[in-house]
């Protein structure tokens, strides 16, 4: 700096003609340490938690009742009773017998039930067990065979699953399924699965040979052995002509019965209407 002061004096103070001579290097200036920091720790004051008083709810304010007026509706007129008459009990008329029947009606056929003299049921001569009955039965075969035939049993009739070839006899060269009585095995017949022409019409039917069979009458209420027991054939035709007038008198009968019912239901509309207009005459008084 020392050296600046007097190179600026001398600039100043030139004069001409002088020479400048500058001898050596200037010292070396020593550098100025900086200042040091300092840390300096100053405590923050930590601020004092604040304490929110807790919100007071306001008071609720309760409504004043209000007193709103009730109408009391006015006192309904409850018209006076009607006077119903008493109900009128109308006889049923009798059937009318034959001598008191009039013309133009035909008499009621007697309903009948189940015929007892020709009903028998089947049983194993062995244990007694019932197999079947006489409405199931379809045909009647004597000579050789001498089997009854029948198309429906009970659970107590069971038949092997593989089949027997007849060697000899009348079932000579027939393939069939052996029937026996499933409480005392007894065997009781067989059922055809293949046979000849004249056998054919059996296929698959219940045959019951009646040597293993017996026969218990409902009439009379007694056993008698099926081999002694004769059940004349019934032919399809017969059995026709029985459905034919058991059709006629269920249509006799139901004619009759819906000509009965017109009668009883004029009667009862002509007494309904009698009781109605009086009923309405009392009530035209009674308003009066």
């Amino acid at each position: 700096m020392a050296v600046r002061r007097q190179l600026e004096a001398m600039l100043r103070d030139l004069q001409p003609g002088g020479t400048i001579v500058v001898e050596g290097q200037p010292p070396p200036v020593a550098p100025v340490p900086a200042p040091a920091l300092v840390q300096v720790q100053v405590p923050v004051p930590v601020p004092a938690p604040v304490q929110v008083p807790a919100p007071v709810p306001a008071p609720v304010q309760v409504p004043a009742p209000v007193h709103v007026p009730v109408q009391v509706p006015a006192p309904v007129q409850v018209p006076a009773p009607v006077q119903v008459p008493a109900p009128v009990h109308v006889p049923v008329p009798a059937p009318p017998t034959s001598s008191s029947q009039p013309a133009g009606l035909v008499s009621l056929p007697r309903w009948q039930g189940l015929l007892l003299e020709p009903c028998a049921m089947f049983q194993c001569r062995g244990c007694w067990a019932v197999l079947s009955d006489s409405l199931h039965l379809c045909a009647h075969e004597e000579g050789p065979l001498d089997i009854l035939v029948c198309y429906r049993v009970t659970k107590d009739v069971i038949w092997e699953d593989s089949l027997t070839i007849g060697l000899e006899g009348p079932l000579l060269g027939c393939a069939y399924h052996t029937l026996t009585c499933q409480l005392c095995g007894l065997a009781l017949g067989f059922i055809l699965y293949s046979a000849s022409r004249e056998l054919a019409y059996l296929r698959g039917f219940f045959c019951f040979f009646k040597d293993s069979i017996l026969c218990y009458l409902l009439k009379s209420q007694i056993v008698v052995e099926a081999s002694k027991m004769d059940f004349p054939p019934e032919t399809l035709w017969e059995r026709l002509q029985t459905l034919k007038e058991k059709l006629v008198e269920s249509h006799t009968r139901i004619e009759s019965l819906v000509k009965m019912l017109k009668k009883l239901e004029e009667k009862n509309n002509g007494q309904k209407g009698r009781d109605l207009q009086q009923m309405q005459l009392d009530h035209s008084q009674d308003t009066k």
